[in-house]
């Protein structure tokens, strides 16, 4: 029969064992043991092009910046980091997609002149831009055919499903040059330390008159596709290895944090 000292030292034998057990299983002290990284995420930002952004024309244009939304073979997939102006959608109340859209031309044209270099322009890639049910809100209401565009916005599949996931993520501040030409803007909803907005996408909105845009707090709203007060937030793939090389990669690390969720 045990005696009272050895059911002690029983006792204490199993504790061990358990916390000696508990270690192992969770590797607590170990030098292999994963830790949590709980840094915050970062978004490269990198410059490259100008436009006039401050709305006082006689300092000149401003450095456009870009965040880094992929990456693949060498090349860049940037996205505006601010809402560079006010353009709407189209200029005609008509049914329209981004094909025919008078927005697609203004980008391609008017603000691909005043925003590149000749040697910045031949580092734009010409991209297929794809419009097909699958990248809007509604598969009843066509998307219009593929384009092959240089500048482009993007679709509600790619802000929404694959590049930024997220309230905050896709909030949007215009520029004050895009302030000034009637992008709206609140200071109830700040982003990047200024007034949110509201930005283009391409897709279309409840019917081929209206085009989707992200609203000033990051969701998804229905639009006119005339009115002049929603921000244009340009897209483009980069090749940075381009001969010529008129741009200033010199990238920099963005909290996520600016970007406050909602």
């Amino acid at each position: 029969m045990e005696t009272y000292d050895e059911i002690v030292l029983r006792r204490i034998g199993y504790v061990l064992f358990l916390i000696v057990l508990f270690f192992h299983l969770f590797n607590i002290g170990g030098s292999n043991a994963e830790t949590m990284n709980t840094a915050p995420e970062t978004r490269t930002i990198m410059t490259f092009g100008k436009y006039e952004q401050d709305n006082n024309p006689a300092n000149g244009p401003e450095d456009i910046e870009w965040i880094v939304l992929k990456e693949q073979d060498g090349k860049l997939l940037l996205l505006s980091r601010y809402g560079l102006d006010a353009v709407p959608y189209n200029e005609k109340n008509t049914d329209v997609t981004w094909e025919n859209c008078s927005l697609r031309t203004w980008m391609n044209n008017d603000f691909l002149a005043a925003a590149f270099s000749p040697e910045e322009q031949a580092a734009i890639l010409v991209t297929n831009v794809e419009n097909g049910p699958e990248q809007g809100r509604r598969s009843g209401i066509p998307g219009g055919a593929d384009t092959q565009d240089r500048l482009f916005l993007l679709s509600y599949r790619e802000a929404f499903a694959l590049y930024l996931i997220g309230n905050g993520k896709r909030m949007c501040a215009p520029t004050d040059n895009a302030a000034a030409h009637g992008a709206y803007h609140w200071d109830d909803y700040m982003t990047d330390d200024r007034p949110g907005g509201t930005w283009w996408l391409r897709s279309p909105g409840k019917t081929q008159a209206k085009a989707l845009i992200v609203d000033y707090d990051g969701g998804l709203m229905s639009s006119d596709i005339r009115l002049k007060n929603h921000a244009v937030r340009p897209a483009l793939w980069l090749d940075p290895a381009a001969d010529g090389q008129g741009f200033r990669a010199a990238g920099k690390e963005l909290p996520e944090t600016c970007m406050p969720e909602i």
